[in-house]
């Protein structure tokens, strides 16, 4: 039996270097710029098949390939223009959420802040799905498509993926169109007027929410340490507001969000761990090097937790974090994939929404009385 079995996965591996093979000739015969996007997926599928055939040295060779020819791959970009009605609809639509926006920052500045982290101008998940079923065009079925990332490596192939796409494409021009409107209208003329402040927004973290409560944690000594995040988040709010007040103070002044973004950005991963623990959710794996602590990817597909949020914030977190589908700030920040260019307002904007809408969550410890 055993002879068999060996000569059977040998046979599997030579057709997956066969297959390599195949797909390296095929890439070859791609000449033209305007089709190497072609070429480069080849040299992926190639990669695949060696990577299966257990051809280390294939892999290598291919892998320089699809390097050299990554930074020669352009894609045929199409604008269309709005119509004039829809441009008018739009308009009035902006209007009509500036007006809203504007009762909004009337209120004080705790109940805008609980405003914004009941999230109601933002989608709802039932919402997005449906329009995302709606939306799918029935012609690519019969096409392939090849999914890029921002730095142009080709996406995973497979039903899963394709329907992540279409949810987050969705609910990116959703957020695009009424979320972020709502939250400039409301963050911008708010910290400008002064009602909005670096200290209002702190304490509001620290006396109204499980942010503000300090975490117990035993280190391998024993010894106890109160853990409190108002010190760790500081930085990047405080930053965030001076940038915003630099920006609306004058026309000259180019702020930069660069180290608000990162910084918050880090912080969400240690923050939904934080939370697990609280609540008494494992946050440990395994993994090649042992037990590890789980990233930001692993906190929000457990399925504990998804019983303790709402898929509205469910759906954000994923969007601005893990997602590669997404905004998937987590990963972009870490691995330095933004450019300088990259970092916008806008990201800072859904990053104070989601904190708030983190910290509208809270426990209670129960005793036995």
């Amino acid at each position: 039996i055993m002879p068999s079995l060996v000569g059977s996965e040998m046979c599997i591996r030579d057709r997956h270097n066969e297959c390599g093979l195949a797909y390296l000739r095929i890439a070859e015969e791609e000449t033209e710029e305007d089709r190497f996007w072609l070429k480069l997926d080849n040299y992926a599928s190639a990669i695949k098949a060696f990577t299966l055939a257990g051809n280390a040295e294939k892999v290598k060779d291919t892998e320089t390939l699809y390097s050299e020819l990554k930074p020669k791959v352009k894609l045929p970009t199409t604008r269309i223009d709005f119509d004039e009605e829809t441009q008018k609809q739009l308009q009035e639509f902006q209007d009509y959420i500036k007006k809203l926006a504007e009762g909004i920052t009337k209120q004080e500045p705790e109940d805008i802040y609980r405003t914004i982290s009941n999230g109601f101008f933002f989608p709802k998940y039932n919402d997005v799905i449906k329009a995302s079923e709606n939306k799918k065009n029935d012609f690519l079925n019969f096409v392939t498509t090849i999914q890029f990332d921002k730095n142009k490596n080709i996406s995973s192939k497979g039903t899963d993926v394709e329907k992540g796409k279409e949810l987050f494409d969705t609910y990116s021009y959703q957020i695009k169109m009424s979320v972020l409107p709502y939250l400039h209208y409301i963050l911008v003329p708010g910290i400008k007027s002064g009602k909005l402040t670096i200290e209002n927004f702190i304490k509001f973290l620290a006396t109204q929410s499980w942010i503000g409560k300090p975490h117990l944690k035993y280190d391998l000594g024993g010894e106890g340490k109160a853990v409190n995040w108002i010190g760790l988040l500081s930085p990047s709010i405080i930053e965030f507001f001076i940038q915003i007040q630099g920006w609306v103070s004058t026309k000259y002044y180019r702020p930069s969000f660069v180290l608000a973004v990162d910084s918050l950005t880090m912080k969400f991963e240690g923050l939904l761990r934080d939370f697990c623990e609280r609540m008494k959710i494992p946050t440990s794996h395994t993994r090649k090097k042992g037990m590890q602590e789980a990233y930001i990817h692993n906190v929000l597909d457990n399925d504990i937790i998804k019983q303790f949020f709402n898929e509205d914030d469910l759906l954000l977190f994923n969007y601005l974090f893990s997602s590669e589908s997404g905004l998937n700030l987590r990963n972009n920040v870490a691995h330095c994939f933004l450019d300088y260019e990259e970092y916008h307002p806008d990201q800072m904007f859904l990053l104070i929404a989601a904190l708030l809408r983190l910290a509208k969550y809270d426990y209670r410890i129960k005793t036995n009385n």
